[in-house]
C-alpha cells in the first residue's frame, strides 16, 4: 500500500494497520534476535574448530620432532599402542562386509614384490577407444591408516557411478592391519604390498607406471568422496583437449570449505582459496582456472602424465609435488581447473608424515629454484592487492564497517571509498572486530580490495599483517580514518612506507564534541577526558601530512589550537535519489542516528522530554519514528503509541520516503551531521539546532529550519505540517544545496584538487 493511499483510509483502519504493523515488527525483531544468537553460536563453533585445527597441527609438529615416522622410537611406540588397542574390550565386533565389485573389475592383482609392483595393468578391451569415457585408476598410497583407508574405499564404492575405474592401493609396510584389510577386498582392489614407507611421490609414480594407459585420480586415504564425484571430474577434464588437471571442492567433515583450488605466490608460498569459508558461497561454486589443486584429490589425464612424467622425485617423500605437477602441466600447455560440482571430504593432516614444516620449507626452496622464471609472473604475496588496471593504489585504514546501515560515519566512509575508486585502486584495511564478511562482497564489486582480520586464515594467520600490506604494495597515499586509527598505524606506515603521504580523515573534531558534551552535562570528569583527548588528537595531527575535516568550522577549531597544521575540508557525500515522494504521500517525524554516538542519545531524550509534548498539543496524532542501531534502555523505554523505536534497520529508504519532517535536536557534537544531509538529499525538510547546522552553510527558513529552544523547535515542526508552501520551498532548496555542495561530483572535484596538492608538496620535500 502506497503512502498516498494510507492517508485516504478511515482513522480506525489506520490504527488497525499500525497495530498489525507493530506486531509484525516485533516478530521480525524476535526472529532477528534468534538469527543473531544462531550466528553468534556458529561463530563460536567456527572459532573453536579453527583453534582445534591450529593446536592439532602444533601437536603434530611436536610429535613428529620427537617421534619421526619410520624411526625406531616411533615403531616401538606404535607397536605398544597397537597391542593396547588390540586387547579384547568385551563383545566381539562385527566384520565389515566388502563393498560390491565395480563393473569391469573381475580379477585380483595383489603385488608383493618389486617385480609384481612394476607389472603393467591393461584396461579391459571394452573400455578402450572412447574419447570421453577413459579408464581411470584411483591411486591411494597408505601407511598405517587402516581406519581412514576403510572409510575412503567404502565411500568410493558407495558414491561412484562412473563404471570404468578401478582402485589401486600402494600399501607401504603397515603394521596396523592395513595389509589384511586389503587382502580381504580381493578381487575388488588392486593392492601393491610394499615392504617399506616409500612416501607419497614414489607410491603414486609406481601406480602411474603400473597403469600406463589409464587416467589417474590421486586420492589421499584420509578422504571420503561424495556422490557423483568422479563422473564430474571426468566430464570436466574432457570438455577440451587443453584441460590437463582437475581438482574437486575439498571440504572439512563439518561442511566448511577447505579448498576451492589454490594460489601460488612469487616466494613459493601458497594459499587455499576459501579455507574455512561457507562452501555454499557462489564465489567458490564457479568452474575456474587455478594455479594448482591439492593432490589430496587430483584428476590427471594420461596425456599430461605422459608429457610431464608424473611427480618429480626431488620432492620425495612429499610436499610441493602437487604444486610442481600443476606448474609442469601449465608449462606444457595444459590448464588446471577447479570443479566445484565434485566434492570430497578431506580429514586434513591425518596422513602427512615426517617433520611436516621442515619438509615443506625445504621443498619450497627446491620449487623456487626449479620455477624461478614462471614464478615472476605470479602475485607477489598474499598481501599484495592485485590491480586489474594501471591505476595507483591508495590505502584506507579504519575500524568501522563502510556501510549505510550501521552509522553516519559508515555511510561517509563508503561514499569516500567509492569516490576514491574513480581515480585509484582502493585498498581498504579493516582493523575492527565486527564481522565484516557480508560487507566485503559489495565493496569488491566496486573493485576495492579488502583486507581484514581472518583474511589470511588460509595460511594460518588470523591477524591483519599491516606491515606485509605496506611492504608488498606501493601506495600513493595512506588514509587513517580518525585520530585513534592514526595513533595505532601512523608509525607502522612511516616504518614500511616512509615516502607515502599520510592523511588523517577526521569526520569530526573529537575533543570539541567531548568538551561540548561535558559543558552540557556539567560534568568535570567528562571535561578532563575531553582535555586528554585534545592533547592526543593534536599530537597525532602534527605528525600527518594532511588533515581532512568535514566542515570549515572544524578546520578553524583546529587551526586555533595549532596554526601550523595542514588542513583541508572534504564534506560528507550525499547522492541525490532520482525520485522523491511528494508531500502528500508523507506523514510523521523521523530521527535517524546510531546510538553508540552520545549526541544522538542526548538529542532523542531532549526531544521526547521537552519538545515532543509541545508538538502534541498542536498535532496530537503525529508520531516520531526513532531509527538507529543499538538504542540503549533509556531510548527503548521511550516507545509508546506516538514514539516508535525501531532499533537496527537494514534499509532506510522506506522511512526516508514516508517521513514529513526530519528532526535533529542535537545539543552538542561537531563535524557535519550525516542525518541532516541525508534527509535533505531525500527531500525531507529538517528542523535542527545551531549545533546541528554547524558548518553546513544552512540558512534558517531557506534550506532548513533552525531552533534552539523547545518552544521554537516545536513551533517550526508545526509550521512544516501546516504550511505546504514552506515545506515545498525548504525541501527543494535543500536538494539544490546538496547537489551543489555535497554530491559525489561536487566533492570529487574538491578532493581531486586537494590530493594533487598534497602529493606535490610531499614530493618536493623528498631529497
Amino acid at each position: 500500500m502506497q503512502p498516498q493511499e494510507l492517508t485516504k483510509e478511515p482513522e480506525g483502519r489506520l490504527v488497525e494497520l499500525e497495530i498489525q504493523l507493530r506486531k509484525k515488527e516485533n516478530e521480525i525483531d524476535s526472529l532477528r534476535q534468534r538469527l543473531s544468537d544462531v550466528e553468534a553460536s556458529a561463530t563460536q563453533a567456527r572459532i573453536a574448530n579453527e583453534t582445534l585445527t591450529y593446536y592439532l597441527e602444533r601437536y603434530k609438529r611436536v610429535k613428529d620432532r620427537f617421534l619421526p615416522p619410520g624411526s625406531f622410537r616411533e615403531r616401538v611406540c606404535r607397536q605398544i599402542a597397537n597391542r593396547i588397542l588390540a586387547r579384547p574390550s568385551g563383545a566381539a565386533q562385527p566384520q565389515a562386509k566388502p563393498a560390491p565389485v565395480p563393473t569391469g573389475i573381475s580379477r585380483l592383482c595383489v603385488a608383493g614384490s618389486k617385480t609384481e609392483a612394476e607389472s603393467v595393468i591393461e584396461p579391459p578391451v571394452e573400455w578402450s577407444g572412447s574419447t570421453d569415457q577413459p579408464p581411470v585408476v584411483i591411486a591411494i598410497p597408505n601407511w598405517n591408516r587402516v581406519n581412514l583407508l576403510r572409510s575412503c574405499i567404502g565411500s568410493i564404492f558407495a558414491n561412484t557411478r562412473y563404471e570404468r575405474y578401478r582402485i589401486c592401493v600402494y600399501e607401504q609396510g603397515s603394521t596396523d592391519g592395513s595389509r589384511e584389510y586389503l587382502q580381504s577386498l580381493a578381487p575388488h582392489v588392486d593392492a601393491i604390498l610394499g615392504g617399506e614407507n616409500v612416501g607419497f611421490i614414489d607410491a603414486n609414480n609406481t601406480i602411474i607406471r603400473r597403469y600406463p594407459k589409464w587416467d589417474v585420480v590421486f586420492l589421499n586415504n584420509d578422504t571420503e568422496v561424495t556422490d557423483g564425484w568422479l563422473e564430474r571430474l571426468v566430464e570436466t577434464a574432457y570438455r577440451a583437449d587443453n584441460i590437463g588437471l582437475v581438482g574437486p571442492k575439498l571440504i572439512y567433515k563439518d561442511g566448511r570449505l577447505q579448498e576451492a583450488g589454490s594460489q601460488v605466490f612469487q616466494d613459493g608460498s601458497a594459499r587455499a582459496y576459501g579455507r574455512y569459508a561457507d562452501q555454499g558461497d557462489p564465489t567458490f561454486n564457479q568452474l575456474r582456472e587455478v594455479d594448482y589443486c591439492s593432490a589430496a584429490c587430483l584428476y590427471a589425464k594420461r596425456k599430461v602424465l605422459d608429457c610431464i612424467g608424473g611427480f618429480d622425485a626431488r620432492y620425495s617423500p612429499a610436499y610441493y609435488e602437487d604444486t610442481d605437477v600443476a606448474f609442469a602441466a601449465r608449462e606444457a600447455g595444459f590448464k588446471v581447473l577447479y570443479e566445484p560440482r565434485s566434492t570430497v571430504i578431506h580429514h586434513e593432516y591425518s596422513t602427512s608424515g615426517g617433520t611436516a614444516f621442515e619438509r615443506m620449507e625445504a621443498n619450497r626452496t627446491k620449487f623456487l629454484e626449479k620455477w624461478a622464471e614462471p614464478l615472476k609472473r605470479q602475485q607477489k604475496n598474499f598481501w599484495e592487492a592485485v590491480s586489474v588496471n594501471p591505476r595507483e593504489k591508495v590505502l584506507v585504514i579504519d575500524n568501522i564497517v563502510p556501510a549505510q546501515d550501521c552509522s553516519s560515519r559508515g555511510t561517509r566512509l563508503l561514499e569516500f571509498l567509492l569516490l576514491l575508486t574513480r581515480h585509484y585502486h582502493v585498498v581498504f584495511a579493516y582493523v575492527g572486530a565486527y564481522a565484516l564478511q557480508e560487507y566485503v562482497k559489495p565493496l569488491e564489486r566496486y573493485g576495492i580490495t579488502v583486507f581484514y582480520p581472518g583474511y589470511a586464515k588460509a595460511v594460518n594467520n588470523y591477524d591483519l599483517d599491516m606491515g606485509a600490506v605496506l611492504r608488498h604494495n606501493d601506495f600513493k597515499l595512506v588514509f587513517c580514518e580518525l585520530f585513534g586509527i592514526a595513533e595505532q598505524y601512523l608509525g607502522i606506515v612511516r616504518e614500511y612506507s616512509p615516502g607515502t603521504p599520510i592523511i588523517i580523515d577526521t569526520f569530526d573534531v573529537h575533543f570539541l564534541r567531548e568538551m561540548r558534551e561535558a559543558i552540557t552535562a556539567n560534568d568535570a570528569r567528562l571535561l578532563r577526558k575531553a582535555q586528554e583527548t585534545k592533547r592526543r588528537e593534536l599530537a597525532i595531527y602534527k605528525q600527518a601530512d594532511l588533515i581532512l575535516t568535514v566542515t570549515a568550522d572544524d578546520k578553524q577549531a583546529l587551526l586555533r589550537e595549532d596554526p601550523q597544521l595542514n588542513i583541508s575540508v572534504v564534506s560528507n557525500i550525499h547522492a541525490l535519489p532520482p525520485n522523491i515522494v511528494p508531500r502528500a504521500g508523507r506523514r510523521n517525524m523521523l530521527f535517524v542516528g546510531g546510538f553508540s554516538h552520545t549526541p544522538n542519545v542526548d538529542g532523542v531524550l531532549y526531544f521526547c522530554r521537552e519538545i515532543f509534548p509541545l508538538v502534541q498539543q498542536r498535532l496530537p496524532d503525529t508520531k516520531l519514528w526513532v531509527v538507529g542501531n543499538a538504542p540503549p534502555p533509556e531510548i527503548v523505554a521511550l516507545a509508546s503509541a506516538n514514539v516508535v523505536v525501531t532499533g537496527y534497520v537494514r534499509h532506510l529508504v522506506p522511512y526516508l520516503e514516508s517521513a514529513l519532517v526530519s528532526v535533529a535536536p542535537l545539543r552538542f557534537g561537531s563535524g557535519m551531521k550525516g542525518k541532516i544531509g541525508e534527509a535533505m538529499a531525500w527531500g525531507i525538510p529538517v528542523v535542527t539546532t545551531t549545533i546541528g547546522a554547524e558548518g553546513m552553510g544552512l540558512q534558517d527558513g531557506v534550506d532548513a529550519l533552525i531552533a534552539d529552544t523547545p518552544e521554537d523547535f516545536a513551533r517550526r515542526i508545526v509550521q512544516l505540517h501546516q504550511n505546504p508552501e514552506l515545506w515545498d520551498s525548504v525541501a527543494q532548496n535543500a536538494r539544490n544545496l546538496v547537489e551543489r555542495e555535497w554530491s559525489p561530483d561536487a566533492v570529487d572535484r574538491s578532493l581531486t584538487e586537494i590530493l594533487a596538492g598534497i602529493r606535490a608538496d610531499k614530493l618536493a620535500a623528498v631529497p
